[in-house]
Parts: C-alpha cells; sequence; structure tokens
C-alpha cells in the first residue's frame, strides 16, 4: 500500500514539474516572440547572394534579386567593435530559406517596435558586444522602444536593437524585460529614454552572463548592466504597465518636436523634409534666411560667365543671350511638305511658340535632318521645318500599354535610329504626338526620362480616353463653394502668369498654349491693360487678357494681391516721387495691393489701407500667394477642366520653339558654354535636391569623427586620384587639421580631376619645378584653366601632391567654409552673404557640380552606414520664390 502511495506521490511530483518547466518554457518563449521580426527591401542592381555565415567568403545558400522584400529575423555583428555596414548583417528569411545578407544591401527596412523596461542598469552601445562604444546608461524600470533582435561576433548572448534619442542603439537582451504593447509599421520607433552620457570604462558589475566577446582580457568587464551607475531624473516606470501609451507619447512628442524644428521653413520645402526624416529621424534640418530676392538672386547666377553648362548636355540647356550665342539664321523655311523639295510657303521665326502637329521621318539614317514638324505658327500659317524643336510642352497625352513582347524605344521614327531604352509586353506609355516613318509605318512619341522616344504602333495598344497630361497642370474643385461667375478660358498661346496684373509682379509659372484655366473676373491695371484674374491649382494669379479665349462674358472686377510692408515706407497720394508723403507704413503692415506701374525710374504698387488707395515703393512690399477657395470652371460638354481634344490620337499636339542656327560662344576652354536661367533656376532651386541622393549638397562641411578614411577611400577609389598616388589618409589628416570634412574634400578633387588631369599627375614648368592642384584652385575660366591653376599652385609651393592636398584644404576652409560658405551649395551659389555678393566668390562654374558631388557623397556614405549618423544640413530659402522649377526637354 505504502509502495503504492509513493509511486502516486512521485508521479504527481513528476507532472508538477514537468508543468513547471512547461510554463517556464512557454513564458520564455512568450518574451522571446514579442520582439517581431523586420521587413526590408534588396538594394542591390545585381541582386545578392545569401550567405551561410557572416562573411562572404561563407557558402552561398541563393541569390535574390533586386527590389524583393525579405523578412528580417536579426541583426549580428561580424566585428568587435566596428559598426559600419559591412561589419553588419542581417539574418533573413526569403522563398523558404534563411542566411546573411549585408545590412548595405538592404533598404526602406521596416519595424514592427514593441516595448521594453530596463531590469537594472544598463550601457547603451553602438553595436551588439561590450568593445563598442557606450553611448549612454539607462536607469532601472526605463521604458525602450525595441526594434529588433541583435547578436554579438561569435557569441550566442541576445541583444537587442533599440530606438534612442532618433539613432540606432544596442542593449544586451539580459537586462531588459519586453512587456510587449506591439505598435506596427514603425520604421524604428522614437522613444526619449532616461541616461546620461558616458565615457568611461565599464564599472565592475555583480552580474556577468557568458559572452565569450564581450570581456577584455582581464575579464572584469560587464557585458552591459552597470549596477553602480544610476539614472537620474524620471525613469518612466509606469506602474499601470500601460507602456504603449507612454510610447505612443513619447513617438508623438518627437514628431511635434521635429515640427517645430522645420518651422522656419515654407511649406513646399516641409514636404520633402518630412519624408527625410521618416527615414534618418537623426538628421537636422536649419533653414538659411538668406534675405536674398529669388529674381535677383537668378538675375546674377546667370550673367556671363557666371553659371556654365557642359558640351555633353542637351542644346536647350544653353544660354542664347547675344553674348553666349552668335546667332546666323533667326528663321526656318516652312515647306508644304516633309521634304526640301516640296517647295517653301513661308517661314518660321526662331524663340516664337509654334503648335506641334505631327512629325514625319523621310530617312531611316538616325539623322535629325531627316526629321520635318508639321507646325502651325502664332499666325495660323501650317507647314512642315526640317530638324528638331525644343521646350517641347504636350497639354494632352493617351495612354498606352506595350504588346507582342520586348520592343526598343528609339531616338527618332524609324530602326535607323539609336535604341534610348525598351518596354516589355504589358509596360504602359504615354503618348503624345503621333510619328511616321519613312516606309509609311506611324510611331507614338512618348515620355521617356525627361525627354521623349519613339516606339513602333504596332507594338502599342492605344487606350480609348486622352488625358491631360502630366506637365499640365490640371484644375480640379478645392471647395463645394458655388461660384456661378467664374468663365472656362483656354490659352490660345504660351504666357506666362503672375503674381499680380502687371508685368512688374513676380512671374509664378507658365501656361502652354491649349491649356484650360478657370477665370475669375476681368480686371484693369493703372495703365489700362486688361488682364484676366484666374485660378491655377487653387491660387490666384493673373494673365493678359490677349492671350486667354474665354467661353463666355467674363464678369469685371478688381486685382486683390496680399502684400506686406517689410521696412518703414512712405505712401503718397499719386506714384510721384516728388509730392509730398502722406504718411508711413510701420514694419510688417499688411496692405492689399490693386495694381502696378513704372514712373520716375520706381515701380510702384496701388494699395487699400484703411479704406483708402494709396501708391508705395514696390521694393519695400512683399507679395504673397493667394488661395482660391471658389468653384473651379468646367467646360459646358465635359465635367473635367481640362478640355481633351476630338478625334482621337491623330488630333494630339503641343507647343514647342525652337533657336536660331549659328554658334554658341565657349566660355571655358572649348567644352562649357553660359548655362540658360531655366537651368540655372532650376539647380538653384534647393527644393529640387531635398532627396536622398542629393541632400548632401547642403551637409554642413565642418569636420566630424564620422568622417572616415574608409569612407575617403571609397570616394577616390578607382579614380585618376587614386592611380596617381594620392592617399585617402592625406584628405583625413587635412579636412581633420583644417576643420573641414575630409570627404568633401575628396568628393572635391574626384569633381574636378577623377577623369585625369595634369593637375594630380603633375606639371614640370621650365624652370623644373613641380606643381600639383586637385583642387583646381584659381583655375578660373579662360582658354586654359587648369594651367592657370598650375600656374597659382606652383607660387603656393604645392610642389608635391601631399602639400597640394593639404595647402588646397587650408584655402577652402579659411577661404570659404569659415567665410558663411559651409556647404557644397553655398559654395556654388554665394547667397549666405548679402544680395551684394551673389554670383561671387564662388568656387566652381560648373552649374550642376552640386549635383554631381552630392552623389558623390551619398554613395561613400552609405557604402560606409555613415548615412544615419545626425547629419546637419544648412538648406537655404529665398524670398519670392517661383511655384516650382524645371529643365528645358
Amino acid at each position: 500500500m505504502n509502495n503504492i502511495i509513493a509511486i502516486k506521490l512521485k508521479s504527481i511530483f513528476a507532472v508538477l514539474v514537468f508543468i513547471i518547466l512547461l510554463m517556464l518554457g512557454f513564458a520564455e518563449a512568450a518574451n522571446a516572440q514579442s520582439v517581431q521580426n523586420a521587413t526590408g527591401y534588396i538594394n542591390s542592381k545585381s541582386g545578392v547572394n545569401v550567405r551561410a555565415g557572416t562573411s562572404v567568403f561563407s557558402k552561398k545558400v541563393t541569390s535574390i534579386s533586386n527590389n524583393k522584400k525579405v523578412t528580417i529575423t536579426e541583426v549580428v555583428f561580424s566585428s568587435n567593435s566596428n559598426a559600419a555596414a559591412r561589419d553588419k548583417w542581417y539574418h533573413v528569411n526569403y522563398g523558404g530559406k534563411s542566411g546573411y545578407i549585408r545590412s548595405d544591401l538592404i533598404n526602406r527596412v521596416e519595424y514592427s517596435a514593441v516595448a521594453g523596461r530596463t531590469s537594472s542598469t544598463l550601457n547603451s552601445r553602438l553595436g551588439a558586444g561590450t568593445r563598442f562604444a557606450s553611448v549612454t546608461t539607462f536607469g532601472k524600470n526605463v521604458n525602450l522602444t525595441v526594434l529588433l533582435k541583435a547578436k554579438a561576433n561569435k557569441s550566442n548572448v541576445d541583444w537587442y536593437m533599440i530606438k534612442y534619442n532618433g539613432g540606432y542603439n544596442y542593449v544586451c537582451a539580459t537586462w531588459v524585460d519586453i512587456t510587449g504593447s506591439i505598435f506596427s509599421n514603425n520604421s524604428g520607433g522614437t522613444s526619449d529614454n532616461a541616461g546620461t552620457i558616458t565615457t568611461n570604462p565599464e564599472p565592475n558589475p555583480d552580474m556577468n552572463p557568458s559572452d565569450n566577446n564581450a570581456s577584455p582580457s582581464n575579464g572584469t568587464s560587464s557585458p552591459d548592466n552597470s549596477n553602480t551607475v544610476n539614472n537620474p531624473g524620471n525613469t518612466n516606470n509606469n506602474d499601470s504597465g500601460n507602456t504603449s501609451s507612454s510610447v505612443n507619447s513619447n513617438v508623438d512628442q518627437t514628431q511635434t518636436d521635429f515640427e517645430k524644428s522645420i518651422a522656419s521653413f515654407p511649406e513646399d520645402y516641409k514636404v520633402h523634409l518630412r519624408k527625410l526624416h521618416a527615414s534618418h529621424p537623426n538628421w537636422k534640418f536649419i533653414a538659411k534666411e538668406t534675405g536674398v530676392d529669388w529674381n535677383t538672386a537668378l538675375s546674377k547666377q546667370s550673367r556671363d560667365g557666371v553659371s556654365l553648362i557642359n558640351g555633353a548636355y542637351p542644346l536647350s540647356y544653353r544660354d542664347i543671350n547675344p553674348y553666349s550665342f552668335k546667332a546666323k539664321d533667326q528663321s526656318r523655311p516652312l515647306y508644304s511638305g516633309a521634304s526640301i523639295s516640296s517647295g517653301s510657303v513661308g517661314s518660321a521665326s526662331a524663340n516664337t511658340d509654334i503648335s506641334l502637329l505631327d512629325e514625319v521621318f523621310n530617312a531611316n539614317n538616325g539623322s535629325d535632318d531627316a526629321k520635318f514638324v508639321h507646325i502651325r505658327t502664332a499666325s495660323g500659317q501650317t507647314g512642315y521645318i526640317q530638324g528638331s524643336v525644343t521646350n517641347e510642352n504636350y497639354s494632352h497625352e493617351i495612354n498606352g500599354t506595350v504588346k507582342g513582347g520586348y520592343t526598343n524605344i528609339r531616338k527618332g521614327a524609324g530602326t535607323g535610329y539609336g535604341r534610348i531604352g525598351g518596354a516589355n509586353t504589358g509596360d504602359k506609355v504615354s503618348i503624345v504626338l503621333t510619328a511616321k516613318a519613312s516606309d509609311g509605318v506611324v510611331w507614338y512619341k512618348i515620355k521617356q526620362g525627361n525627354g521623349f522616344g519613339y516606339i513602333c504602333s504596332k507594338f502599342v495598344k492605344v487606350d480609348d480616353s486622352i488625358a491631360p497630361s502630366s506637365n499640365t497642370k490640371q484644375t480640379t474643385s478645392t471647395s463645394s463653394t458655388t461660384n456661378t461667375d467664374v468663365v472656362f478660358g483656354t490659352l490660345n498661346q504660351s504666357a506666362s502668369y503672375r503674381m499680380g496684373p502687371s508685368d512688374i509682379f513676380k512671374e509664378a509659372g507658365t501656361l502652354t498654349s491649349g491649356q484650360n484655366v478657370t477665370i475669375i473676373n476681368s480686371v484693369k491695371n493703372i495703365d489700362n491693360s486688361n488682364w484676366y484674374k484666374i485660378a491655377v491649382s487653387g491660387k490666384v494669379y493673373y494673365i493678359p487678357s490677349s492671350y486667354v479665349t474665354s467661353s463666355g462674358k467674363v464678369k469685371d472686377g478688381e486685382a486683390s494681391v496680399s502684400g506686406k510692408v517689410h521696412d518703414y515706407l512712405n505712401y503718397r497720394s499719386s506714384y510721384d516721387i516728388t509730392n509730398k508723403p502722406v504718411g508711413t507704413f510701420p514694419k510688417n503692415t499688411d496692405v492689399v495691393i490693386t495694381g502696378a506701374i513704372n514712373s520716375g525710374n520706381y515701380n510702384w504698387y496701388r494699395v487699400q489701407y484703411k479704406g483708402k488707395t494709396y501708391y508705395a515703393a514696390a521694393n519695400w512690399i512683399t507679395v504673397s500667394d493667394q488661395k482660391y477657395d471658389g468653384k473651379e470652371a468646367t467646360p459646358a460638354s465635359d465635367a473635367q477642366s481640362v478640355e481633351a481634344p476630338a478625334g482621337g490620337i491623330e488630333s494630339l499636339k503641343g507647343v514647342g520653339r525652337f533657336t536660331a542656327s549659328g554658334t554658341y560662344i565657349p566660355k571655358d576652354g572649348s567644352t562649357w558654354f553660359n548655362a540658360s536661367s531655366q537651368v540655372v533656376g532650376y539647380y538653384m532651386d534647393p527644393r529640387n535636391f531635398i532627396n536622398e541622393n542629393n541632400i548632401y549638397m547642403f551637409e554642413d562641411l565642418s569636420y566630424q569623427s564620422y568622417q572616415s578614411q574608409a569612407a575617403v577611400s571609397k570616394i577616390i577609389s578607382g579614380t585618376a586620384l587614386e592611380r596617381n598616388g594620392f592617399m585617402a589618409s592625406w584628405f583625413v589628416s587635412a579636412g581633420k587639421e583644417n576643420g573641414m570634412s575630409p570627404i568633401a574634400l575628396a568628393a572635391r578633387a574626384r569633381q574636378e580631376t577623377g577623369g585625369g588631369s595634369i593637375a594630380i599627375s603633375g606639371y614640370i614648368f621650365p624652370d623644373g619645378k613641380y606643381a600639383y592642384n586637385p583642387y583646381n584652385i584659381g583655375a578660373y575660366s579662360n582658354a586654359n584653366p587648369v594651367m592657370r591653376g598650375l600656374e597659382y599652385a606652383k607660387k603656393q609651393g604645392w610642389d608635391t601632391k601631399q602639400k597640394a592636398v593639404f595647402g588646397g584644404a587650408k584655402f577652402i576652409a579659411s577661404g570659404y567654409i569659415k567665410q558663411g560658405q559651409n556647404s557644397v551649395y553655398f559654395q556654388r551659389f554665394n547667397v549666405a552673404n548679402g544680395a551684394a555678393k551673389v554670383g561671387t566668390h564662388q568656387y566652381m562654374t560648373n552649374i550642376s557640380a552640386c549635383y554631381t558631388e552630392s552623389i558623390s557623397t551619398k554613395n561613400s556614405y552609405s557604402a560606409y552606414g555613415i548615412t544615419n549618423e545626425s547629419l546637419v544640413f544648412v538648406i537655404p530659402v529665398y524670398t519670392n520664390m517661383p511655384a516650382s522649377t524645371a529643365l528645358p526637354h
């Protein structure tokens, strides 16, 4: 009997032990499972290999092509102390297989953050492992935002990747309790965790889990628990256990702080900045109020010799002013058919808008001379002109779908023209015009990148409907307010619209012939000229009434432009400077402007102020956009506000112009020419470059510790600089010595000489002295600027490559960085030192230099994991900026 009872007791005890162990297992599994996997996308055009270990020498498991989505289960470090991208690997799952991919080959990573809480004082580090630098120390019961599991090099100890102060840090998982509260799709959650910055060695802890990699040789250092450091201030200990609300509260607060930090930027800047902040929350953006009027800056940057474009760019990018272009023929013959032999029926003038009806290629030889454009002139005459036109705009387009397999896209209508791209079955194309090849087969002119290409119609299925072109602003209703007084209008020729009813007002944009607008009313300016008040993209502008054909009677009205006086300003009863002022506007006075006129060498605004009409000098009044909240007009036969042409694809047409024949005048050597003001405006407009690739042109170029030798090596690798013996360490030392970014120095040298130059191979003067000049300092524009730069280098004693690197760095730092030109942008566009300095003391004349240098910097930063450092960007803001800028087609 006793034996039976003993057996039963043993059985019960065994069951209890099993249940306890099972519960502990579940608890541990539940805790582990609460840290969620992340997702990301392959970022390599050639695809990536998935490895069995964290090394390029590890066995290949499988391959994954570009842009494929993968599941990331943890981040694993292959180094004990280096957190660069090449030493950080993701363990991924894809297609039923798993392995490791280097972290810089995956982007768009999204985390499902969970809340955690420290169970003891704890160090936060730059990587998983105690040999990584300590960033801060958390006290006990501090709430953390945990993003992903992590592993140290050759260790089984678990770590967590966390979000801290806008960046990513790592903590040992042993002293973090996961409290759950999962909130999804947090691309790196944000949480302000209390902690203290520490640079001291690790204190000897009471707790020391096994970490084969973590301990120094004396074995006394903690992986990350530090019981001797107290956490100051609020540890965010939430007794209710509702950590989800506290984490979300911190997320909201961080977002609020960011919005405050960009409050000085205009709204059209903020749209781009918010996108960058979502991917790089630890970046800082500073608005540099230049105080310079946009048109003033554009005028000065467009002067002769100030802004140059390389001859490899399209001809439409070049300036055609008399000092830039020696014109020969100001017109082209207008032929009755698509050949010279068809006979002339008149002529078409250069630099004047013409309607583009269709195109015909009378030979399949790849030549532009075989191209004839069917046009209608401003006077209504139709015919064909030989050769291409520039500045093409198409108000409507038809969508098509490629069929029949892969199809080439060519430079002209016919297989004799060069291939510029291709499209596969199912790809969509935007058709803007028809073109006939020499064999009579119809081709379609389609949008291709920033320009146009041609695709054979046999391989395109055309959609039935015609839509407004994406480069034509379609006006849609922005308010439910009924306004029966507005009238539908159509541009009878391309024209600019302005902020007010006079050419004195700033140009806000351009409408093309055939484009449709809402006419609000008709107004008269002071000089009795007639203008239409129109609605464009939800704002009010003005355009000469002669350029618009209305669909009905337009109601008379008055102009009302918002203005603000930005300095003390006298106002008068007439626009006559000799008349005694009636009074003086205080600073920041709001006025309503109803017209403008030039008189006595002054531009004057007619203003309404306290119910009376006065006149004041326009230079001291800033004009701002007005919102349009009324209903937008529609044509009677169409509910759309942009009227589609009748007749199907054959009715597509556009507007363009051609330049006079002649010779462009080179300004630097034989291949650099004055850039057109449109091109200058595009490259000068910061809004075009607030993106992942080009934001680096605004980076503060002061020296930072993250600007490593490895990153510099990436910039000069494979270039003539490397082949000529220039060392990355020189740029690093020169940058550190002069307080300037070595990456910027290397990028500048690559920009100036990367393709090869005697400036870096060295030049021996007749007296036997050597000279080197990797930054082309002193190479001012003339017939041989590089030689001029070498003469300057000789005078400076730069007779070795290393001296030239250091001497040039000192010149740039003292002459530019410390003179308010502390970014690549400000060195190209000197707009931060007052209007008088604009267009002077600029490092380079190449108008696209900022663009190319920013890409070099981005590529180097990406390769070495620098893109998520706490970078600072100083971005200029001008007054009276246009709605947008664009390059010519």
